[in-house]
């Protein structure tokens, strides 16, 4: 079930690197980037993408808060968000497929979980484009946008926080397995 492009690339060489890449990407994006000033000009407020839903009254206070100079901050961190949210992806689509593929046999459907990191990362840009929108037309309010732009954080959310115990769970069974084939030897 799980491409052969994806099996190919699932590697550990690519699996390390690309692990690596997006630790090191959201240590800096999270502690030196554009996330900083936006959380400074929120006064510590969670950011829009990091609440579990919001209505368009509340982002607007939020983006009110921001200031002008905020609210360029968060413009250009959804930019670097977007960025972070595709190695992200990348790095778990990886992760699970190098696992699930030497777990489950090849047409096992179960492999296909290897694509929900892809469709959080997909969420992850939709948001972002919905709150550049949302930041664009500011003051003005915009509440179907707003309302998908909260929905996609809803999905995001879910979706993230499923994947990384999943990716977990795959490597402690990888491991259990590895364990019980040399116990056998």
């Amino acid at each position: 079930m799980t491409p052969q492009w994806l099996q190919k690339a699932a590697t550990g060489g690519n699996l390390v690197a690309a692990l690596v890449l997006w630790l090191g990407f959201s240590v800096f994006l999270f502690n030196a980037g554009a996330y900083q000033s936006v959380q400074a000009a929120a006064g510590g407020a969670k950011l829009l993408e990091e609440r579990f839903g919001y209505t368009s009254t509340q982002a607007g206070d939020f983006l009110q808060t921001l200031g002008n100079d905020g609210r360029a901050a968060y413009r250009s961190f959804q930019f670097w968000d977007g960025l972070n949210a595709l190695l992200m992806a990348v790095a778990f689509t990886l992760a699970l497929a190098f696992a699930l593929s030497r777990l489950l046999f090849a047409r096992n459907p179960l492999r296909l979980i290897a694509f929900l990191p892809l469709l959080a990362g997909l969420c992850e840009w939709a948001e972002n484009a919905a709150l550049l929108s949302m930041l664009s037309s500011f003051p003005n309010e915009a509440p179907t946008v707003c309302s998908m732009a909260s929905a996609l954080t809803r999905m995001k959310l879910a979706l993230g926080f499923s994947v990384m115990p999943l990716t977990v769970l795959a490597f402690l069974a990888l491991g259990i397995k590895a364990l019980r084939q040399r116990l056998k030897k």
